[in-house]
């Protein structure tokens, strides 16, 4: 990995099932690295509108906490959402800022998702990819395979993470669980990773239950 200056992280909430896939949460938060510390400097928070023919099972909402009514008071149309996304992504300077989540392989689904749903418009690959994920299992010798969720990861570091299971929480506990780790293994461990790419497949549909 070179090196960076900007660190975003970032998580999703979406549905799936045989009627399609689409993501209704996406949350971002921008960090400066300084010495060992993040240091928060921007946000982008937006839910989506659901288009004809999904919606949220009881699971999903169990699992986020987010109501049928929250999503259509706060939800945005998927064709702003995406305007909106991509002006965010665009406002960094792409060569030098990394995008860091947890297990990232549905979130980058789900956001060419949203990008690309009618036409190929932005290549999700012009970003630098990092998953924790994967940073977790090398430093700790777990098979990329079996890498743990995240609340099993945070307490692997001692931190707890009392969040629903959303994305604004979730990127709030994936942020703490990176800070820990750079303490923990250093930023030169972290420049020896390999960034993470995208690859169009068939989704598995993890959260029809």
């Amino acid at each position: 990995m070179e090196k960076f200056d900007v660190i975003v992280v970032f998580d999703t909430e979406f549905v799936s099932s045989k009627r399609g896939s689409q993501p209704f949460q996406v949350s971002m938060t921008a960090y400066q690295l300084n010495g060992e510390r993040l240091v928060e400097f921007g946000k982008f928070s937006i839910f989506i509108t659901l288009k004809s023919g999904l919606f949220l099972n009881e699971y999903v909402k169990e699992y986020t906490g987010i109501s049928d009514t929250k999503l259509k008071n706060e939800g945005i149309y998927p064709s702003m959402a995406k305007k909106q996304l991509i002006d965010y992504l665009l406002s960094f300077d792409i060569k030098s800022t990394i995008f860091v989540g947890w297990a990232i392989a549905n979130d980058l689904r789900m956001f060419d998702l949203l990008l690309n749903d009618e036409d190929e418009i932005f290549d999700v690959n012009l970003l630098r990819w990092v998953d924790l994920g994967s940073a977790y299992a090398t430093f700790n010798g777990v098979e990329h395979s079996m890498i743990p969720a995240l609340k099993t990861a945070c307490e692997k570091y001692g931190l707890k993470n009392s969040h629903y299971h959303d994305a604004n929480g979730d990127v709030i506990a994936t942020a703490k669980l990176l800070e820990k780790m750079i303490k923990v293994h250093g930023v030169s461990s972290f420049l020896k990773l390999n960034e993470s790419k995208y690859r169009k497949k068939k989704y598995r549909k993890v959260r029809e239950k």
